[in-house]
């Protein structure tokens, strides 16, 4: 998995989806440049411990349903996506 092993994580079991990996430097959530955010290494070690935690306790985790997306013209994302996870 491009995301998870970008971050140093272990390789996933087969099954595993994740999303696809950030465009990088073309992501401005975190800023750019001069103008970046002092949280931006602090938010991605969250992620990555996240998705430890989580490859230790399921699985697979399994999208069940259709996604809703963020109706914006800054912000692309989800406001709902269903899931089941499926313990080890």
């Amino acid at each position: 998995c491009p995301v998870l092993e970008q971050m140093n994580c272990p390789v996933p079991r087969s099954g595993f989806r994740a999303f696809p990996p950030p465009r990088g430097a073309a992501h401005l959530a975190f800023g750019f440049g001069i103008h970046r955010c002092m949280g931006n290494r602090l938010a991605e070690m969250q992620l990555r411990v996240l998705w430890e935690e989580i490859m230790q306790r399921f699985r697979t985790i399994e999208v069940v349903g259709p996604e809703q997306r963020v109706r914006s013209n800054f912000i692309r994302g989800y406001t709902e996506l269903p899931v089941v996870a499926h313990p080890l």
